[in-house]
């Protein structure tokens, strides 16, 4: 390879990106993390994130796209751009996976987070309990109970969080088959009842009898949850609408939902799967509705996808195989945890409702 060429390259890229040059062929020219791989080849890359077409062959690249780069079981996100008529060039992003081949870094993180999360909720319990012995606020009495009850989201989210990430350490999947569109439909009736009292807010859904996948059904209505709380969270429009839906298509089960919000732009998109890469995760419960959405289903068997312009929306879309089983996971969201009051739904309703 011309020293001219390379040179060009790391100018455009930056010195600290990881880089894969490649023919047309996808043999590797030159890469600036040669542990990864010494020959790239087609089987390694999935469907595109952004848009993924049925059967669609995605080479050869002749547009910027983003796809995704499995190594030694471990799943990179990668932009591939074709350089000329003769290269491709491929960046990589950080890691999806937590455990980065066992390492941890996004582990750590994620642990340090949710440290921070029981940090806040222990204060507010500390300072709800002053409070409380020393009669302060005579005037307010219910904000002691206000704050019990946020501490206690905060601990129930940031356990849902932890659940999910050892879920996807130990990399053992529960094999349960759910009724995807009785789940769904228990969810939005009970959110679009909660949302309707606003005034602001409308949820409304189309959802396809006897949508079976094989997954665990309380994993499944977390993820779903966070999409719609996602969706009107990022949504500055004076009647925040969104719209979810479950059909059976080739073989899947794909439940989308969209929403009226800000949109994302393409780099936004390349980043939505990367655990803590669009977000301070000290002022939220995570940053990891949409890392742990495209986890879930990969650990299914199916894929996540982003479908956004900037100021015209979002859809995201889960896509699960479709089971030929009979459901046996009973779980039901609005049962989960102790009581009406923090049962699911209510959980991850509360930011959007009450700017927890």
């Amino acid at each position: 390879m011309k020293k001219e060429f390379l040179e060009t390259i790391k100018k455009l890229y930056g010195e600290d990106s990881k880089i894969i040059v490649t023919d047309m062929e996808l043999n590797t020219l030159y890469t600036s993390c040669p542990s990864l791989v010494d020959k790239l080849n087609e089987d390694m890359f999935s469907r595109s994130r952004i848009a993924p077409q049925d059967n669609e062959n995605i080479f050869p690249v002749r547009e910027k796209r983003v796809l995704s780069l499995a190594v030694n079981g471990v799943h990179y996100t990668a932009v591939v751009m074709p350089y000329g008529e003769e290269y491709y060039v491929i960046e990589l992003l950080d890691s999806l996976d937590f455990i980065r081949l066992c390492g941890s870094a996004q582990i750590s993180l994620a642990a340090m987070i949710n440290i921070s999360q029981l940090r806040k909720a222990a204060a507010n319990i500390y300072a709800a309990q002053t409070l409380s012995d020393e009669n302060i606020f005579k005037t307010d009495p219910g904000k002691p109970r206000e704050m019990y009850d946020k501490a206690s989201c905060i601990i129930l989210r940031t356990a849902a969080n932890q659940s999910e990430i050892t879920h996807y350490i130990c990399s053992e999947p529960e094999r349960m088959v759910a009724d995807i569109s009785v789940l769904t439909r228990q969810l939005c009736m009970y959110c679009s009842a909660k949302l309707a009292a606003t005034g602001g807010m409308k949820l409304d859904f189309d959802i396809e009898e006897n949508c079976l996948a094989e997954c665990k059904g309380e994993r499944y209505a977390a993820v779903l949850l966070n999409l719609i709380e996602n969706a009107l969270l990022y949504n500055i429009s004076e009647i925040k609408m969104v719209h979810v839906a479950v059909e059976k298509k080739n073989g899947e089960v794909r439940i989308s939902v969209t929403d009226n919000g800000l949109g994302m732009d393409l780099d936004a998109i390349e980043k939505a799967f990367i655990p803590y890469a669009l977000c301070d995760p000290e002022e939220t419960y995570g940053c990891l509705g949409l890392p742990l959405a495209d986890i879930f289903a990969k650990t299914y068997g199916g894929s996540a996808s982003i479908i956004s312009h900037k100021d015209e929306g979002t859809t995201v879309t889960l896509r699960l195989p479709l089971s030929g089983g009979n459901a046996n996971d009973c779980y039901s969201p609005l049962d989960s945890y102790s009581g009406d009051k923090f049962s699911m739904p209510n959980i991850y309703l509360s930011r959007i409702l009450h700017g927890d």
